[in-house]
This record gives structure tokens, sequence and C-alpha cells, in this order.
């Protein structure tokens, strides 16, 4: 209803392929919760039992959605449509007081709201393996962080539902609902930053593991001889394709150097063996990324995360690594390479918050009372 406007229930059940009694249900459900309300008859009901449409309440909800780096935390609120009313960056040290200076930038984008009230839940997006049942950071090398449940004391700290989520299923979930699934129900997510990550959308659901765990897909080795990663494993994705690690190692990028300019350098005059070092990360991902489109028969790639504005000298490699990998009959694969925003992953979080207290039916006047949820 957020992107086609009032419908039907049958228009509704129709969409979905769902049966009239179980999208009548639901509507009425959503309807109590305070979510979408009834319109007049419409006018083209004509013989029969008239049609009443209902329609989305935009500003009848709001989530919170929080972004992680290891210098930053950025904010996002957004409708029940999916509209970005704000974005903000606030500065952050992962080692010190970590859920106070969590509770106080939730508290201030509340604080700057019309209607704090409205804020129905949080959710956060973290680099690393995330057990999203309990909202536990098992592990984040980016943040070192370890066995951290950073859900459950935030909820406790700011009186709302929290959600923490890799950073890749958040993004993905938010595609689903806001993206790309407008017109997909199959598609690879292939997030290049910090971490390197891959959401699996497959009939419209974000695949994640036993437990809520989420794919780690930056730690597959694909070189048993190369360096050691800090999962413990040798030649991961991650040391390779990682942000942190591609500065580092990328030939003639002084030691504290940054993205922007290893990507003025790329643009402006790059050298033989740069070029050559940025096609052989593009061909490792390209490779892997083909493995799992043979393994699930997805055929469609979208690109996202900070490291893409890197793509025009690692997209030839990844290419040629794709497509030397991927079956033939899989042929053709669509690749889709997304602009991206400092506030894209904040989005993210956003979204699976929104989905999450939905799905978990947290109704509107119960603000300020915490559900049952995965993370108590």
């Amino acid at each position: 209803m957020g992107q086609t406007g009032k419908l039907s229930r049958s228009e509704i059940a129709k969409l979905l392929s769902l049966g009239p009694a179980t999208v009548t249900a639901q509507v009425r459900k959503l309807i109590s919760d305070g979510y979408v309300r009834e319109l007049a008859v419409d006018a083209r009901s004509g013989a029969g039992r008239p049609r009443i449409p209902v329609e989305l309440i935009p500003d009848a909800a709001l989530v919170i959605g929080v972004s992680v780096t290891p210098t930053s935390l950025i904010t996002v609120t957004m409708l029940i449509d999916g509209t970005i009313l704000n974005a903000r960056s606030h500065v952050f040290d992962p080692s010190q007081h970590v859920v106070e200076q969590f509770s106080g930038v939730v508290n201030d984008q509340r604080a700057a709201l019309d209607h704090p009230e409205r804020v129905i839940a949080v959710g956060i997006s973290i680099s690393g393996a995330v057990d999203q049942a309990l909202s536990t950071v098992r592990i984040s090398t980016t943040l070192n962080w370890q066995d951290f449940d950073l859900g459950p004391q935030l909820q406790r700290a700011v009186g709302l539902p929290v959600f923490v989520s890799n950073d890749l299923f958040a993004l993905s979930t938010r595609e689903v609902s806001f993206g790309f699934g407008h017109d997909r129900d199959d598609f690879l997510l292939l997030g290049l930053g910090y971490g390197v990550g891959l959401g699996i959308v497959n009939r419209r659901r974000v695949f994640s593991g036993s437990g809520g765990s989420s794919t780690e897909f930056g730690h597959m080795s694909v070189d048993i001889n190369g360096p050691l990663c800090v999962c413990g494993n040798y030649g991961c994705l991650q040391v390779y394709a990682g942000l942190a690690e591609l500065l580092q190692q990328a030939p003639g990028h002084p030691a504290a150097g940054n993205l922007a300019q290893l990507q003025a350098r790329l643009e402006v005059d790059p050298d033989r063996e740069l070029v050559e070092f940025m096609q052989e990360i593009g061909h490792r991902l390209g490779r892997s990324v083909g493995g799992i489109v043979n393994l699930l028969g997805i055929g469609t790639i979208i690109i996202a995360g900070e490291t893409t504005c890197l793509w025009p000298a690692m997209s030839e490699g990844f290419n040629r690594g794709l497509h030397g990998t991927v079956l033939k009959f899989l042929h053709p694969v669509e690749v889709t390479v997304k602009t991206w925003t400092e506030s894209e992953d904040a989005v993210g979080a956003a979204g699976l918050a929104l989905h999450n207290a939905i799905s978990l039916n947290v109704p509107l006047h119960a603000r300020g009372r915490l559900p049952q949820t995965a993370t108590e």
C-alpha cells in the first residue's frame, strides 16, 4: 500500500496470491493496530458486494535505524511507507560506553520529532556475525566486539523493541520492501565495505541460518595459502576485499591513506600494478559470487556498499570471474551497482525494524510497553 496507494482486499489478495479470508484477517489486524484505515466505498464496485478500499497511514508510526562504523553512528528516522524524515551522523567510539552512546543518539533522534511517541522500534545494522534471534553480536572484527548482547541492553535503556542484524541482512530486508523487491522475488545483494557480505533473497524471503545467523560470505576461503584472517582461516575474501584490508594492501597507497584518495588515484593516473591489484580483487569476488549463482540459481545481483566507488576498477575482473564460473544455461546474469550514500545501512536497519515490528504485531497503542520479542 505504501507503493501503490489505496487497495481493496480483493486487489491485495490478487497481488500477494493469498486467499480472501487470510487477507481479510490481516487487514482487520492492521486496522486494529492503527497502521491502515478504511476509505469510502469504491465507486468502481459495480454489481455485487461493494469494494471498500484501505490505505496506509504513513505517519501512524516511525522507526529509527542505526548503522555502525568504527568511527560513527549514522541514524535515520523512517515512516512506515519508507519515507526518510532525516539522517544524521554522530561520532562513535566502539571501545567506550557503547550502550550509553547508542541510547544517546536514539533519544536525540526521538527528541527531534514532532511526535516522538510514535516511534515503535529501533533497528541496528552491524558488519559482523549477529545472532538475530537474540540481537547479540557474536563477532565483529571491524568493531572488536565479541558476544555482545547489544539488543537487550539497549532495549532496556530506551524502552523500545531493538533489533540487531547483520548489515547485509538488514539491507536485503529493506530492498524486498522498498527497493529491488518491488518487481523481483529473487536476488543476491553483494555488500562491499568494511566487511564483505552477501544477502540472499529467495521468493521474497531473506535467508538466515540457524538461530537467525547471517551468511558469512566474507569468510569463504578463496586461497588456503593466503593471509591469515581474524576468523582463524586463511585466504578469506575479507582479507582481500574488506575496505581496511584493501587500503592497507593497495600498491603504492600510503599507510594513512583513505578511500577517497585511492579513488582519485584510480581515476586520474593509475599505474599498472594498482590496476592489476584491483582487477584481481574483482576476479576473486566474481568467481565466489558465480559459485553462489550456480548453487541457488539466482541470476540477479545487486552490488552495494562504500567500496562501490572503486567498482570501475574492479568490474572487468569481476565480470571475467563471474562469467567464467556461472553455468552457461544460467546466463544472462543481471548485475546492478547501486549508488551508495552514507545512510544506506541505517535505512536498511530502519526497514528491518519496521518489518520485525509489524511481524510481531506491535500495536501503536502499546508504545512504551515492550512486547515479547526474541531479544528478551
